[in-house]
């Protein structure tokens, strides 16, 4: 076999490089840069489930706005309205019932008066029964006048009893439309009975005598 020359110069045996360490960096005094963000994928969202609307019910998540406040204007001026109506008719029932109550007791006085005396006068209580007499009145017994002075009517009063006993009823009656006339039938104890004409003056809240034909 013929032995190439150049072929073995050229084959030289191999030498193993030992490996080397890599050297350390010295640390740095800085901090190290940060590192880059990198977004999370993209991820469509999924639409929500379709939910049909109830009638009356409102949509989850719908938030629904606040109703305004009803004004209670008309109301306040209703109930004043009738709050005023209420108070004038109440001043109008004031106003008609103090003039029906006077003109009830001026229409009134002549025949309670009138009663009155006649409860003195069976009671014999002559005094109290000429207090209702005015101080102007005019009295007759039987055709005479008599003196209008308490003791004069006493003595007149207490002379018909004498005479026909007391008085032991009456009846008064209206001699006309106007109450200021009133007769009264007069019954005494010993069955006599005679009609008395009453004439009425009003004197102040009462009603007084002013005209008498009998006791």
């Amino acid at each position: 076999m013929h032995n190439d020359p150049y072929q073995q110069n050229n084959q030289q045996p191999y030498e193993r490089i030992p490996y080397e360490q890599p050297q350390e960096q010295p640390s740095s005094p800085y901090p190290p840069p940060p590192t880059s963000y990198m977004p999370p994928p993209y991820q469509p969202q999924q639409p929500p489930p379709y939910q049909q609307a109830v009638y009356g019910q409102p949509l989850p998540g719908y938030v629904q706005p606040p109703q305004p406040k009803k004004s209670r204007r008309w109301l306040w001026i209703t109930l004043s309205i009738i709050g005023g109506v209420i108070l004038l008719s109440c001043i109008g029932c004031s106003i008609a019932s103090f003039v029906g109550f006077n003109f009830l007791k001026q229409a009134a006085g002549p025949a309670v008066t009138t009663g009155e005396y006649y409860q003195f006068i069976k009671q014999q209580d002559y005094t109290r029964a000429y207090a209702l007499i005015d101080s102007n009145a005019t009295i007759t017994v039987n055709g005479e006048t008599v003196s209008n002075d308490q003791q004069s009517f006493i003595n007149a009063a207490q002379a018909a009893d004498s005479t026909h006993g007391p008085v032991t009823s009456f009846s008064i009656q209206s001699s006309s439309n106007n109450l200021s006339n009133l007769t009264v039938a007069v019954t005494r104890q010993d069955g006599t009975t005679y009609d008395v004409h009453l004439t009425f003056v009003q004197n102040g809240s009462s009603a007084k005598i002013s005209n008498m034909d009998g006791i």
